[in-house]
């Protein structure tokens, strides 16, 4: 807090302050403390890793922390800040959007976003995502099975899945 009165405009001692109030089971000032670091220095990687280290289930953070990432060329670390986002709300349409733009032949997560986006009832935005993931992965019998629930007329879509069974017998 000393410092605080000798500069209390520097980020750097707003986030030494919160590291200090965390190790005191302080955590509500530590909160306030890294919100000061983040008004002062919006691209602090750290700030936003401190605070989800106090508010794990903090999607906003999370949502920053994973934009910041990609835009400094962070990608691992950007999708498994998405992935974290997916585990705390499976419905964040956003984060597999996001995810995907960082992974874009991740059949698993556009076979998700497919699920998704079918609780949703957006039957176009469904049939991409599954047709996506048949692209990337043509061996994938449960995203036939999903497109034919969406259209069971498409003659095309159950000739291939027929090869696939085909092949697995």
């Amino acid at each position: 807090q000393n410092l605080l009165e000798i500069d209390s405009n520097s980020w750097e001692v707003w986030l030494q302050l919160g590291k200090v109030l965390v190790k005191q089971n302080r955590s509500q000032e530590a909160v306030k403390a890294y919100e000061k670091v983040l008004e002062m220095k919006p691209s602090l990687v750290e700030a936003y890793q401190n605070l989800l280290e106090i508010q794990p289930h903090n999607l906003a953070v999370w949502k920053k922390l994973g934009t910041l990432l990609v835009q400094e060329n962070q990608l691992e670390e950007a999708a498994a800040t998405y992935h974290r986002i997916i585990e705390l709300n499976p419905g964040e349409v956003s984060a597999y959007k996001d995810l995907l733009k960082i992974q874009p032949d991740n059949w698993e997560i556009w076979l998700q976003l497919g699920k998704v986006l079918a609780k949703e009832n957006q039957p176009e935005n469904v049939a991409t995502a599954y047709r996506r993931v048949i692209e990337i992965n043509p061996d994938c019998i449960e995203a036939y099975q999903n497109l034919l629930e969406i259209d069971s007329n498409s003659w095309e879509v159950w000739l291939q899945l027929g090869k696939v069974l085909a092949k697995e017998n």
